[in-house]
């Protein structure tokens, strides 16, 4: 039964779910099904009616059982978190009520003891500040408004009103327990007027409204406070809310406190939405379930009235295509043959089984006793058989049959040889003509005295003749028949080594170019063997796609026509050669003159720039470092204090600053100089041997250590006893502050910067390592060059005019090392110089 077959049935028999009661089970299976049909499967057809009408009613229940059960939970939820948050605005607003209300007796204590310092202050004529503690004068400064005026008896005197809106703000945010509450609550602080004077969130526009314009005139919750409790309202703006109020006391205002309801359930509306979906997804799945099982029976009842037509159609089929099926029960040695199979022999069809013993009668005695075939595979591990047998027909001719078959075992574990039998008898007789016209074919082919060859659409040999054999060395006794070009190219000699224009080629090549030749087309050409043959080659497509190549060999022809053309392309190769050399020669003396003007103009022009720019930087730095002696200078003693105490701390920092600022100045000037006579050659290295320890030690007393101690930076020394290197002292200190430097500056806070050192094939290794912030990968190359820095965080709160690995690269390429930095974003940088420990000389000798 095919897929086709059941999808042609009528709809109305393919899904009739509730339709008349079906016959009885067993009037269902006829044929040779009915023999291998169990019990069971004609039990299960008369239970099939009474599961068609129970089935639904169950599953409609179950759903709706489902359904209710999560629709009470749901509403539970939701009751819970309204219960929960009311609850919570209600201890909220009571706990900032009490923190604000005891923040205002508090203030209100102050503003007594204030206005009492006051008439004292106006009686004994003692300033205010002298009777007030320092905590209470600046409580009062930054709480209170402070208004003076001429009383009648001629004395200013004070008077203190009510706590600033910024008192108020600050009242309110102490009052919370957890700052991540402002992000669920509107807490909003009013006066004794109903004025807003605080709000959280923090908003100006708020400041301008009252509780009446925030909650509406017709709110109980404005005027029964705390015993209202927590209500839900709908805001002015139309958003839904829950609300508590409750007043300070003494008509000195209110807290009003608000939660959406919209964020508030959102969760529990995520939950409602997912459970819709999930139980419609399983309301879906079930009745799909419930759809499959009725849609199912439908098929098996259609698929009985299918299986006759099916059984119909294939002996048409196997009819039509001279072929039959065989089923051979090995165990009870039954053989079942389809219709088609009696008719090929001749025979009347029957509905009954056949016996072994009436086939193998008809069995042909030289193919051999079917029975022992059968044996013979059973004992290997193969399960196919594809035998050719010769049965005899009913009027007494034999009829060829190819068996191919197949063991299988059954659901009940019995094995069976299942196959079909083909009718060969006439494809037999065609070969056996096809072979006889073939041999003749060759028998003529071998008498062209040309080389001949045939290939299939496959590019694999058909048919030969012995010039063919000859020209490629190949043996007469060897079978060449369905080997591939490349096969036969490797079996023989010569190859195919060069077209007529003398081009290389492959030796597939002469065979894949034919693929572009449409049908029947023709081409010729001629190629040179590897014994240096040349052969004219005739190609034709054939209507099948194969071709059909005939050689001849024009080699005596070919070395005549290159005898004539050698002479030639010798005279014309010579001519072509003279010509090309003279103009060679007369472009290149014409661009060594252009090159060398403008080497000789930019020469001129660099050295000119290069004057200008020293003589700048010479002007600049006169007239920089003269104003900045003085600012460093005055600020120096400004910082100390020499000339008496500064009475404000804030001119004290401002010295700092300036003093700072212009050593920072002095030092980038001074660093733009350098870098300047490092570039233009004017500085000489007084190099000598000095030991690289040593001026580490020398250079962390200077005051890296104090700066790195400062910022709780580690510095592990791991240096050598001695390591010497032949370098200038003054510019190596220099380098190495430099590195230093920016190792302290970009660690952070609780970071290690190591320094280690190494000595190997006459070089000595610094290495400085610190577990910053590190520098991208694209970044470093760009490093070492004039002003290059790299952006972060570091380089935005810290100065650095990148210059400082410029310098230190530069003396360190001058001192014959060479300076390495490698690094990885958020695990550090590790900078390495490797010096020479001997002057070049000493190296050499």
């Amino acid at each position: 039964m095919t897929q086709a077959d059941i999808a042609s049935a009528p709809k109305a028999v393919r899904f009739r779910f509730f339709g008349d009661r079906m016959e009885n089970g067993a009037s269902t299976v006829t044929g040779p099904a009915r023999l291998l049909a169990d019990p069971s499967y004609i039990s299960q057809i008369r239970q099939e009616p009474w599961l068609r009408r129970i089935i639904p009613v169950v599953i409609l229940s179950f759903i709706a059982l489902v359904g209710i059960w999560r629709a009470s939970d749901l509403m539970q939820q939701r009751e819970a978190i309204d219960q929960n948050a009311r609850k919570e605005i209600r201890l909220l607003a009571t706990l900032v009520t009490a923190h604000v209300g005891n923040e205002f007796e508090a203030f209100i204590r102050r503003t007594e003891l204030a206005q009492q310092q006051s008439s004292n202050r106006i009686t004994t004529g003692k300033p205010a500040k002298a009777l007030l503690p320092e905590g209470s004068r600046t409580n009062q400064k930054s709480s209170t408004k402070t208004d003076t005026y001429v009383g009648t008896d001629g004395r200013a005197t004070t008077s203190l009103n009510t706590p600033s809106r910024a008192t108020f703000q600050e009242w309110l945010f102490a009052s919370l327990p957890d700052v991540d509450l402002a992000d669920n609550y509107q807490i909003y602080l009013t006066d004794g007027t109903g004025v807003i004077v605080a709000s959280i969130p923090r908003g100006a526009q708020n400041m301008r409204k009252t509780l009446i314009d925030l909650l509406g005139r017709a709110q109980a919750l404005s005027t029964f406070g705390a015993s209202a409790g927590v209500l839900d309202i709908t805001l002015n703006d139309e958003t839904a809310a829950f609300a508590a109020v409750h007043h300070l006391g003494g008509g000195r205002g209110s807290v009003t406190i608000l939660r959406g309801t919209d964020k508030m359930f959102s969760a529990w509306r995520g939950d409602v939405a997912r459970n819709v979906i999930v139980f419609a997804l399983m309301s879906g799945i079930i009745l799909l379930i419930v759809y499959a099982f009725f849609s199912q029976g439908a098929r098996a009842r259609e698929a009985d009235n299918i299986y006759i037509a099916t059984i119909q159609r294939m002996d048409a089929s196997l009819k039509r295509s001279r072929s039959g099926l065989w089923d051979w029960d090995l165990e009870r040695g039954h053989i079942y043959w389809s219709r088609s199979m009696y008719e090929l022999l001749g025979m009347e069809p029957r509905d009954q089984l056949m016996g072994f013993a009436t086939i193998n009668e008809r069995m042909h005695p030289e193919d051999g006793n079917l029975h022992q075939h059968v044996e013979e595979l059973l004992s290997s591990d193969a399960r196919m058989m594809d035998r050719q047998f010769r049965i005899r027909h009913e009027d007494g001719h034999w009829v060829c049959f190819q068996i191919r078959a197949e063991l299988t075992k059954t659901p009940n574990n019995r094995l069976h040889l299942m196959g079909v039998a083909i009718d060969v008898t006439e494809q037999i007789a065609i070969e056996e003509k096809n072979m006889l016209a073939d041999l003749r074919l060759r028998d003529a082919v071998d008498t062209i005295s040309e080389a001949f060859v045939l290939w299939d659409n496959e590019s694999k040999l058909v048919l030969c003749n012995r010039p063919y054999r000859e020209l490629h060395n190949l043996s007469d006794d060897e079978n060449l028949v369905g080997l591939s070009y490349n096969e036969v190219m490797d079996r023989g000699q010569p190859h195919v080594v060069a077209l007529e224009d003398n081009k290389d080629i492959e030796t597939s090549d002469v065979l894949f170019d034919r693929i572009n030749l449409t049908p029947l087309e023709a081409r010729a050409y001629k190629v040179q063997l590897a014994d240096g043959r040349w052969l004219q080659i005739s190609e034709r497509r054939t209507r099948d796609g194969g071709f059909v190549s005939v050689g001849t060999d024009i080699t005596n022809l070919k070395l005549q026509e290159n005898n004539l053309l050698d002479s030639e392309q010798q005279l014309i190769a010579t001519v072509s050669d003279l010509r090309k050399s003279r103009q060679t020669l007369e472009l290149q003396a014409q661009q060594l003159v252009v090159l060398t003007e403008q080497y000789a103009k930019e020469k001129d022009n660099a050295e000119v720039a290069n004057r200008v720019k020293s003589q700048f930087l010479a002007n600049i730095s006169h007239e920089l470092r003269t104003p900045l002696n003085a600012i460093i200078g005055f600020s120096e003693v400004m910082k100390q204090e020499i000339f008496g105490e500064h009475k404000t701390t804030k001119y004290r920092d401002y010295s700092a600053d300036i003093h700072s600022s212009g050593s920072y100045l002095l030092k980038l000037i001074d660093d733009i100089l350098n870098m300047s006579r490092l570039e233009d050659g004017e500085v000489d290295l007084n190099s000598e041997t000095l030991d690289m320890v040593k001026l580490v030690r020398k250079i962390n007393e200077t005051g890296i250590t104090d700066q790195a101690e400062e910022r709780d930076i580690t510095i592990n020394n791991e240096m050598p006893d001695s390591l010497e290197i032949f370098a200038d002292p003054h510019f190596m200190e220099q380098v190495v502050i430099n590195l230093l430097e920016n190792a302290v500056k970009f660690t952070p806070e609780g970071g290690e910067i190591s320094l280690s050192g190494s000595q190997q094939d006459g070089f000595s290794t610094l290495t400085i390592a610190d577990t910053g912030v590190g520098i991208p990968q694209d970044a470093i190359d760009r490093l070492g060059h004039p002003f290059e820095q790299v952006q972060n965080q570091f380089t935005k709160t810290h100065q650095g005019s990148g210059l400082g690995l410029s310098i230190a690269r530069t003396i360190v390429c001058l001192s014959g090392g060479t300076m390495k930095i490698r690094s990885r974003i958020g695990q550090g940088t590790r900078v390495t110089i490797r010096l020479p420990r001997r002057s070049n000389d000493m190296l050499s000798s």
